[in-house]
């Protein structure tokens, strides 16, 4: 028997951020599951949806859930919120820039005038003529950041 079962979940704020689309789970009785993820992708959005209303503090940054929270949806499920995992080191040192794009760090610890002239020079690279089009800026010779 499932004790809970969701599919489809989709989820958006106000200003039209999706941060859960077409999200599918069921849990069985008697199951231990885990749902883990990196600070800021949803795991405290995704208890507030199937509680129906926020039990959990949720926000557009990482690092919001700062402990254990226990969340008891009926008399057979309880939900254990905590913060979000990252790895305590990287290896190679692009997948902490890229993860400081998506504002999967902690702005403490980011320096937030490197790290946007880094995410310039990935869009340009990536997606040539996006900036342009978007914020009609030009992206040719983009100056070397002088580091004090």
């Amino acid at each position: 028997m499932s004790v809970l079962e969701c599919k489809g979940i989709r989820k958006s704020y106000k200003k039209g951020k999706l941060v859960l689309d077409g999200f599918n789970l069921t849990i069985e009785g008697g199951r231990i599951v885990g749902l883990l993820g990196p600070n800021g992708c949803g795991k405290s959005t995704f208890i507030n949806a199937f509680a129906g209303k926020s039990v959990t503090l949720v926000g557009n940054k990482p690092g919001v859930t700062k402990g254990k929270q226990w969340i008891r949806l009926n008399k057979e499920l309880e939900l254990l919120d905590t913060p979000g995992i990252l790895w305590p080191k990287f290896e190679d040192q692009t997948v902490g820039l890229h993860l400081a794009m998506i504002g999967s760090m902690n702005d403490e610890i980011v320096h937030l005038d490197e790290l946007a002239y880094e995410l310039i020079k990935f869009v340009t690279k990536e997606y040539p003529g996006i900036l342009k089009a978007r914020y009609d800026v030009e992206e040719q010779g983009v100056p070397a950041v002088k580091r004090s």
